[in-house]
């Protein structure tokens, strides 16, 4: 017991010591391969609890045939996914499908399975339909609970009873009589049969392409499929937008309303008016060409227009105005004390109070 606690506690020294330490103290070669070795355990661990399917429960489904379903397509419940085909397998007469849904998906004994188109294009999805009561014996859903998007056994017998209770000899006659009504048929027609030859031969020629446009057409039709909510939200806001068109119609009547005068008062400016317009354009014409044919009048005038403002600057001014003094104006002194005499006469106050 002492030998287990002094190696426990000298095991928390050396640990503790350890992670006290810098990471600049410890060997890179070490930390590299420290690091990788722990981001493998992680993606190992991740890839292990996928492929174990922890949080999910393996059931068992069987199908007259497999209708081309395979493994990874989506396993759902009312249009939500709740799982993934994870194998097939042939069984005798059957084909053993093998699902896995999640836990809290309950599958009664009378669940039902069937195999589904996704799309025009053959992508395929298994449907189910939980039963409510009992359980699945083995986590089986039998043979007479599920079905297939087609019984190619149940079609050929189908066809068979049908061709049975043709008339051949009717049929006969109706080539016969089809025959002779084509042997007058204009030159046109020969011609039209070529082309649907030609064209058929093009298409099987370029079937890869075809085929590659099919490929891509399956593409989009599974991206509208996985983002048809997102499409449902654009249809509701395309809706709300009209709504709010309708509500404010009053105010876009008024804005289409002066856009139309608008158009009116340049209909009457450019085309009514056009005449002055003319005549305007004409005048700015004249002039500019006036300007450009006085040029060298036009430069000489801005050059030499600094030298003038600064000369009369200099003489007048001191800076941006003009000062000028003028003693008692242009009014010599006589005139001035002879309207001075005449102040108490006129009842105001007098000018040059000294004036003799």
């Amino acid at each position: 017991m002492k030998n287990r606690t002094y190696l426990f506690t000298r095991f928390s020294r050396t640990a503790t010591t350890l992670l006290r330490r810098p990471l600049t103290s410890w060997n890179a070669v070490t930390v590299g391969l420290t690091t990788i070795c722990v981001v493998v355990v992680l993606v190992a661990t991740t890839l292990l609890i996928n492929r174990v399917g922890i949080g999910y429960t393996r059931y068992r489904a069987e199908f007259l045939q497999a209708a081309q379903i395979r493994p990874g397509d989506d396993v759902s419940i009312a249009g939500v996914s709740v799982g993934k085909v994870t194998g097939t397998e042939l069984a005798g007469d059957r084909v053993i499908v093998e699902i896995r849904a999640r836990d809290n998906v309950r599958l009664g004994a009378s669940t039902t399975a069937g195999i589904k188109l996704t799309t025009l294009l053959g992508s395929r999805y298994l449907e189910l339909k939980p039963g409510r009561t009992g359980a699945l014996t083995n986590r089986t859903i039998p043979l007479a609970q599920t079905t297939v998007p087609y019984d190619l056994q149940a079609a050929l017998q189908d066809a068979t009873s049908t061709f049975e209770q043709v008339d051949a000899e009717q049929v006969g006659t109706s080539l016969t009589v089809l025959s002779h009504q084509l042997e007058g048929l204009p030159p046109i027609v020969p011609r039209a049969v070529k082309d649907i030859k030609d064209l058929s031969s093009i298409v099987a020629k370029r079937r890869n392409e075809v085929g590659s446009l099919l490929e891509s057409t399956a593409l989009i039709t599974g991206t509208l499929r996985n983002q048809q909510a997102s499409i449902g939200s654009l249809v509701s806001q395309g809706r709300d937008v009209l709504a709010e068109f309708l509500s404010r119609r009053e105010t876009f009547h008024r804005m289409l309303s002066a856009v139309t005068g608008l158009l009116d008062v340049l209909n009457k400016v450019v085309v009514t008016d056009r005449a002055g317009i003319d005549n305007m354009l004409t005048s700015l014409k004249r002039m500019t060409a006036l300007i450009s044919d006085h040029d060298d009048y036009f430069r000489n005038l801005l050059q030499t227009s600094p030298i003038v403002l600064r000369e009369v600057t200099n003489a007048f001014g001191t800076g941006n105005s003009i000062d000028i003094h003028l003693a008692n104006g242009f009014v010599v002194d006589s005139w001035m004390c002879a309207i001075s005499g005449r102040a108490t006469q006129l009842n105001v106050p007098q000018y040059f109070k000294d004036c003799k």
